[in-house]
């Protein structure tokens, strides 16, 4: 499992065509926002504290807390060969983002 602190709003790109953003913070739960891009679908989801939720086909996230600076922990599980990308790192590889 990767594990990557993400703030609201701020994105995770899974492959590279799932895109999944936490929107909200609740009791014991994050938000996500879920976004393929392959076949236009949008969705939002909640993930309980601890517990694992498939997100697309051999993918699991699992909301791992919320750390000190409010950054949220999403551990994501995926087959191996499968990139997981911040957003921003994904916006400026050749091909990807705003201009690609």
């Amino acid at each position: 499992m990767l594990v990557l602190p993400r703030r609201l709003g701020e994105s995770i790109v899974i492959g590279d065509t799932l895109f999944v953003t936490p929107v909200a913070i609740l009791p014991s739960a994050v938000e996500l926002a879920m976004f393929d891009s392959l076949v236009r679908v949008h969705s939002t989801i909640r993930v309980d504290e601890g517990k694992a939720t498939s997100v697309a086909p051999h993918t699991r996230v699992t909301f791992c807390g919320v750390g000190q600076t409010g950054s949220i922990r999403i551990g994501i599980d995926t087959p191996s060969g499968l990139s997981i990308l911040r957003k921003e790192l994904w916006d400026i590889l050749p091909g990807h983002g705003p201009s690609g």
